[in-house]
């Protein structure tokens, strides 16, 4: 059984016990208030009371249930990116990898389980890395505020030491981390040989 049912039949039972508790409690309030013991203000201030107890409990569980939705969600949207024929690379805010499309393995000749969970760096030749984390720094820190796209023109490091030519559409999100669209670069001749 699943963590979110266990935590759904857990939810339910702790709520049917709090319903049966405030149904207890109004009963004796009920008796009290014709034994003359509390006034009928007072029996009108304890079912407001409940009333508010129930609708915090409906909205800690709707709250629960959105949580759980979009957790479907974005595995969902994770699942359906790393299946991505494109080259997809998603990386947090400190350049770490967290999400390796097949498109990416076809590129970059790396299997998904082999590049997520390092940075993005073994991907730029060595004399290139530390202008590539410049750029990804600044990026991060501009889109703080305000999402950016850019598209720059490098190269890409393969496992045996050569080298590609790519294109690289970026888009940080703010407090997110970056989208990184990689494409093997052609000139324009080189696109007029493909035709």
């Amino acid at each position: 059984m699943s963590d979110a049912s266990e935590n759904r039949r857990f939810i339910a039972v702790i709520t049917t016990i709090f319903v049966v508790m405030m149904m207890l409690i109004s009963l004796v309030s009920v008796i009290l208030t014709r034994q003359l013991l509390v006034t009928p203000k007072d029996a009108y201030a304890i079912s407001k009371k409940i009333e508010a107890h129930v609708e915090q409990i409906n909205r800690s569980q709707q709250l629960q249930q959105l949580t759980e939705k979009e957790s479907r969600v974005d595995r969902l949207l994770s699942e359906t990116l790393s299946q991505s024929k494109d080259a997809l690379v998603v990386a947090d805010s400190a350049g770490i990898i967290t999400l390796w499309s097949s498109g990416a393995e076809k590129l970059f000749k790396i299997r998904r389980e082999y590049a997520i969970g390092f940075g993005l760096s073994f991907l730029i030749p060595p004399e290139l890395r530390d202008k590539h984390r410049k750029a990804f720094e600044a990026a991060m820190k501009t889109s703080s505020t305000v999402p950016i796209r850019r598209t720059y023109v490098s190269e890409g490091l393969l496992p045996d030491g050569s080298r590609i030519p790519i294109t690289l559409h970026l888009s940080v999100i703010p407090g997110a981390g970056a989208v990184a669209l990689i494409e093997r670069h052609t000139t324009d001749s080189n696109k007029e040989k493909e035709r």
